[in-house]
């Protein structure tokens, strides 16, 4: 009886923890779409300014170094776009992984965006994994 209840002690363990891990990562991948979202319209607002600035340059309303300024910033932009669609590559395949499904079943979902505010306590976690 004793051994019985110590491999179902261990079975529930192991499956709360897949299920614990399982939320990490759902909530890391709806909380980078978010933050890619962001930093794609930033990167078309400065786009915009830059192109504003160039105008500007052109016109002798703005000077050279503030152009150099905001086009270094736009690239900055790019630089931060292209590390966190790297780091969705790997969300995808932590999923991927997790879940057992190939990255084209899960994209072919819509995982639930996430609040920025997360839960702290285990059983709310657990709660809005059920929701």
């Amino acid at each position: 009886m004793a051994g019985r209840d110590a491999v179902k002690a261990a079975y529930d363990e192991t499956v709360h923890f897949g299920v614990l891990r399982f939320i990490e990562k759902a909530v890391n991948w709806s909380l980078l779409k978010n933050e890619i979202e962001a930093v794609e319209q930033s990167y078309k607002s400065q786009k915009s300014y830059v192109d504003l600035t160039r105008t500007k340059v052109r016109r002798g309303t703005a000077k050279a170094y503030e152009l150099d300024q905001n086009l270094a910033d736009l690239y900055s932009y790019e630089t931060r776009l292209t590390q966190l669609k790297v780091k969705q590559k790997q969300y995808l395949r932590d999923l991927s992984e997790t879940l057992q499904w190939n990255s084209d079943q899960l994209q072919s979902i819509d995982l639930p965006k996430i609040n920025p505010t997360i839960p702290t306590t285990e059983e709310a976690l657990l709660e809005m994994a059920l929701e």
